[in-house]
């Protein structure tokens, strides 16, 4: 710094000095934070979600729209000692509103009902899904319905 500036600032040439010193010496340690991270880094890094994810309580899937008002996403609900639970909403956007997109446990029944096996209300996992004209569609194990 020139000595006109740090007369103009009252800061001493020892106090620059030293201040020019200190940050000389973080170079390094930041060279070094900015290291691509290693495979196995990478590896653990992806493992957080599958660790942690059922701690999150009402995550949101991405939206599927209905009709230019409305709606219906599906996120997962914590049970305690349990693997989180599946709930499909249908929202209204103009007024906010959300509610049941439909009766999960009649799902459920129907699909065990059907012969696809025993399926848990709690745990309905649909892929695919459409909702026109109150006539629901999707996709379970790999079946359209």
């Amino acid at each position: 710094m020139p000595v006109a500036v740090l007369t103009a600032l009252k800061i001493s040439p020892v106090v620059a000095a030293y201040c020019l010193a200190a940050l000389l010496l973080q170079l390094p340690m930041q060279a070094k934070a900015m290291e691509t991270p290693t495979p196995a880094q990478y590896e653990q890094a992806m493992g957080l979600d599958e660790r942690y994810a059922a701690l999150v309580d009402h995550e949101p899937a991405e939206p599927i729209w209905v009709d230019a008002q409305q709606f219906l996403y599906r996120r997962k609900l914590v049970r305690p000692g349990h693997s989180p639970a599946i709930e499909y909403r249908l929202v209204d956007a103009e007024s906010g509103s959300s509610r049941l997109a439909f009766d999960h446990a009649r799902l459920a029944a129907a699909l065990t009902q059907a012969g696809t096996s025993a399926v848990d209300a709690s745990g309905l996992w649909l892929r695919q899904l459409t909702l026109q004209q109150q006539q629901l569609r999707f996709q379970f194990n790999k079946l359209g319905w």
